[in-house]
């Protein structure tokens, strides 16, 4: 007498889901399928001497990559590069021979946060011109205040409000320059030639 299992009908399709789902997984680490493999090198690799390559993927899992079948052209390779392999599976799932070994880019470090600037603002009026250097009298002395690139036409005795920062030789850096009271050309021409 022959005996039958009776099941129901969602075990059953249950079955051919898994059986289809352990097919496919056979089939997708079968040897010689194709395989695109992005991961970081676990130890450092020496082209063309390092016959095999530790590569972690993203998941964490350890391929062992088989480099003979690439060119052999000299390159070292340090341990946690970025790269993608290109090639075919081996004997085992874990396993890949390369044709391809290419370095992958990292994604920009974030920007570096700016450190903050001392800026400072100093009054008075100017003394001397030299090049791009300013004397300016405050009230407190006489700051020697340079200005890179100078284009304006300064002309001594003006007030001048200066925004900047201090240099390593103590100088003044200006960042920004605000005339407070310019001379009128009008009203001081014969003051200005006798500033020069």
């Amino acid at each position: 007498m022959r005996s039958r299992i009776l099941l129901p009908r969602a075990s059953v399709l249950a079955l051919l889901w898994l059986a289809a789902v352990a097919s496919g997984a056979a089939a997708a680490s079968a040897p010689g399928d194709f395989q695109v493999l992005d991961g970081f090198l676990v130890q450092t690799i020496v082209l063309p001497d390092s016959a095999v390559a530790q590569v972690s993927d993203d998941s964490g899992h350890t391929y062992y990559v088989d480099l003979r079948l690439l060119p052999r052209t000299p390159l070292r390779l340090e341990s946690g590069t970025p790269i993608t392999v290109v090639g075919y599976h081996g004997d085992r799932a874990d396993m890949i021979s390369a044709h391809v070994l290419k370095i992958r880019e990292l994604p920009p470090p974030p920007p570096v946060e700016r450190a903050s600037v001392d800026l400072r603002v100093i009054e008075g009026k100017i003394s001397t011109m030299t090049g791009d250097t300013l004397m300016v009298r405050t009230r407190s002395g006489t700051v020697s205040v340079r200005i890179p690139g100078r284009t304006a036409r300064l002309i001594a005795g003006e007030f001048v409000k200066v925004l900047g920062v201090l240099a390593g030789d103590n100088s003044f850096l200006a960042k920004v320059l605000i005339l407070e009271s310019p001379i009128r050309p009008d009203a001081d021409a014969g003051r200005r030639g006798a500033d020069r």
